[in-house]
Parts: structure tokens; C-alpha cells; sequence
């Protein structure tokens, strides 16, 4: 069994992770932003644990989001008959 994979499927797996990182980029963002509405949960963990990690989860999603626009200007740079 071989280990290498064609071009073909590099291609589609890249198109597959840029969205894959743009999509969970986005939840990473929404989610900590419906935590902090969330009164029990401000209440059982204090306010300032929440916002902490809200802000981390969020900085992560930017990031991923980040590194799913880069990859897709690095794939929309290359020649059509590349793509």
C-alpha cells in the first residue's frame, strides 16, 4: 500500500482544510460571545475566568480564520491550470 498521495487529492485536501479553518475560525468566535450572555455561566465561574477564556478562544479563532485567508490567497496565486 502506498503512502503517497496524487496532486489531485493535495488539492482537495488543502481546499478542504482552508474551510475547514475558516469555518471553525468563525465558530471559535461565536461561541464565547454566546458564553458571556449566558447569566448562570457568568455566575458560576465569575466574570473575569469567562471573559478570559473568551478572549482566548476568540484570539484562536481569528487565527485560524487568519490562516485559512492566507491559504486561500497562496492557492488563488497559482496558474488556473495548477489549481
Amino acid at each position: 500500500m502506498s503512502t503517497q498521495h496524487s496532486p489531485e487529492e493535495n488539492k482537495v485536501y488543502q481546499q478542504f482544510r482552508t474551510t475547514v479553518d475558516f469555518a471553525m475560525g468563525i465558530l471559535y468566535i461565536l461561541l464565547p460571545m454566546y458564553m458571556m450572555r449566558i447569566p448562570f455561566i457568568l455566575e458560576e465561574y465569575g466574570h473575569s475566568l469567562v471573559y478570559s477564556l473568551s478572549i482566548l478562544c476568540m484570539l484562536y479563532g481569528l487565527t485560524r480564520m487568519i490562516r485559512a485567508v492566507f491559504s486561500l490567497r497562496k492557492w488563488l496565486r497559482r496558474p488556473r491550470d495548477q489549481r
